[in-house]
């Protein structure tokens, strides 16, 4: 099964006083943790986060932890500004849009994680050319 990975970009990082103590992924929304919402709508387990540096010590039961290495090939990185719907989506899919955003996207290959340390790289990198 592939696995799921939540990533704070720049933007979601600015979601203070939050943002500060927690990634996005694990605040709630309605009834749910937005990491929630994304593992009940894939149908896969949350392995990490990539978020911001002060956030590589948290820890919280049941919460994965931060991603400080590299993301395997294969995994669906998404963005963790977007709540899913809880029913269960199409997830074969490569690239995910919402919009004209794309939300997630399915890691062709191995994906260093310090790509995403600063919350600058756009989701739209790894979906254009495919």
């Amino acid at each position: 099964m592939t696995s799921l990975y939540c990533y704070d970009d720049a933007q979601a990082r600015r979601f203070e006083p939050f943002a500060l103590t927690r990634p996005v992924s694990e605040l709630r929304m309605g009834a749910r943790l937005i990491r929630e919402r994304w593992e009940l709508a894939t149908g896969r387990e949350a392995r990490g986060f990539a978020g911001a540096a002060h956030l590589d010590d948290f820890e919280e039961s049941g919460a994965p932890g931060a991603v400080l290495d590299a993301i395997p090939a294969g995994a669906l990185l998404v963005n963790a500004r977007f709540a899913p719907s809880l029913a269960r989506c199409e997830t074969d899919a490569d690239v995910s849009e919402f919009g004209e955003r794309v939300v997630a996207v399915r890691l062709t290959e191995r994906l260093d994680a310090h790509v995403l340390r600063d919350g600058t790289f756009s989701l739209d990198t790894l979906a254009t050319g495919r």
